[in-house]
C-alpha cells in the first residue's frame, strides 16, 4: 500500500505497476462542517461558541487535518 499527496511526482513506469489508484478528494464545505461538528462533540467543554460554518468555509482541510487540529487543541488546552 502506498499513500501520497503528490501522485504527480510518481514516475510513470512506477505508476503503471500499481494495480489500483484510489483518489480521496478534499471534502466540500458542508462535509467539512459535518466533520468539525463530529470532531468537537456537544459534551466538549468550551469557553465560548464555535462557528462551525466559518471554520468549514475558511479552512480547506481534509478530514484528517480537521481531526488533527481538534486533538492538538485538546492537548494544548489540557496543558500537554
Amino acid at each position: 500500500m502506498l499513500a501520497t499527496n503528490f501522485v504527480t511526482n510518481l514516475d510513470e513506469a512506477f505508476r503503471r505497476r500499481l494495480h489500483y489508484l484510489v483518489e480521496f478528494p478534499l471534502p466540500d464545505v458542508s462535509e467539512r462542517e459535518t466533520i468539525w461538528r463530529r470532531a468537537i462533540t456537544p459534551d466538549t467543554p468550551l469557553v465560548g461558541e464555535i462557528d462551525f460554518a466559518f471554520l468549514a468555509e475558511r479552512m480547506r482541510l481534509s478530514g484528517a487535518g480537521i481531526v488533527n487540529i481538534v486533538v492538538r487543541a485538546a492537548l494544548f488546552a489540557g496543558g500537554l
